[in-house]
């Protein structure tokens, strides 16, 4: 008995270094050649700037709030720094947030004012762009809900008969589809808090900025905000008094009725009542005859007549 139990001990055994042996086997089998068993390449990686906690735009980039880590080399973004020597303070102070940034996210070349340089204004504008401001207030700054990064147009109000009694007055759009660089001194492009600011200050062209400073001398200019990523550019043309009474009332609604009158059409041998609107320029011409015709004239004393 005691034999028969060694024996069957021994043959498991042999049976459990069999499995063994026989999956180590298959794992090497399906291992390409020369490459160790579960073995990967390390990827090679190279110190990377980033940021150690929730940095807020125009704040200091002192030590204590960006660290360095290891990032892979090939997916290192463009424009990062490698050292924090980059960010050590010159003669004029500390390079400064020019957007708002997330902890442990990497700190890129655009993000950062120059080196020794403060926060400014002048760091964000395009090349060959200006910055103009703008005088707005609750009603020409869409009520306070324009931020920095908001593209809007400048469309300016003015009147051409100034000397006259009679005022002349027309629209034309300035510039169409600029940005937005600050609303008062608030630029942070991050910002979510709407407010009633006194000026806007826009990205222009040179050209743009000389017909912005002419014509906010001859009237006021409103600013109109265009939908986030709306950048097509419209044929605009100059909107007068008279365009107002042109516009047709929206779908469904009628409008006031407008007042009738009544008044005679004469041809030869026969006079008739008709009833028309009440407007001073409009003419009703008989059909199939060039002789009846009525038109209303509410200048004549006792109201319209024939």
């Amino acid at each position: 008995m005691r034999i028969m139990t060694i024996a069957s001990l021994a043959a498991s055994a042999v049976f459990g270094i069999a499995a063994v042996l026989l999956v180590r086997g298959m794992v090497r089998s399906n291992a390409a050649p020369g490459q160790a068993v579960l073995s990967q390449p390390r990827e090679e990686t190279v110190p990377v700037v980033i940021a150690a906690r929730k940095i807020a735009y125009g704040e200091a980039l002192k030590p204590r709030v960006l660290k360095l880590v290891q990032w892979p080399k090939s997916r290192v973004p463009e424009g990062a720094f490698s050292s924090l020597d980059d960010f050590a303070a010159k003669d004029k102070g500390w390079r400064s947030a020019l957007v708002r940034m997330a902890a442990n996210e990497p700190v890129l070349a655009f993000k950062v004012s120059g080196e020794g340089q403060r926060q400014s204004l002048s760091s964000l504008i395009g090349e060959d762009m200006r910055a103009f401001a703008v005088r707005i207030d609750q009603t020409s700054g869409v009520g306070g809900f324009i931020l920095p990064g908001d593209t809007v147009d400048v469309v300016l109000v003015r009147n051409l008969n100034s000397e006259a009694r009679t005022p002349k007055m027309v629209s034309d759009v300035v510039v169409q589809n600029v940005k937005v660089l600050g609303v008062d001194q608030n630029a942070d492009a991050t910002s979510e808090k709407t407010k009633v600011a006194k000026t806007a200050t826009i990205e222009v062209t040179v050209r743009d900025a000389q017909r912005l400073a002419l014509a906010a001398r001859l009237g006021d200019l409103t600013l109109v905000l265009r939908r986030a990523g709306a950048a097509k550019i419209d044929r605009a043309r100059r909107v007068s008094v008279a365009d107002l009474g042109s516009v047709a009332p929206p779908r469904g609604h009628h409008g006031p009725r407008a007042r009738r009158l009544q008044v005679a059409v004469v041809r030869p041998g026969s006079r008739k009542m008709v009833r028309v609107a009440a407007e001073p320029a409009l003419t009703y011409r008989a059909p199939r005859t060039e002789h009846a015709f009525a038109q209303i004239d509410t200048r004549l004393e006792g109201g319209a007549r024939p």
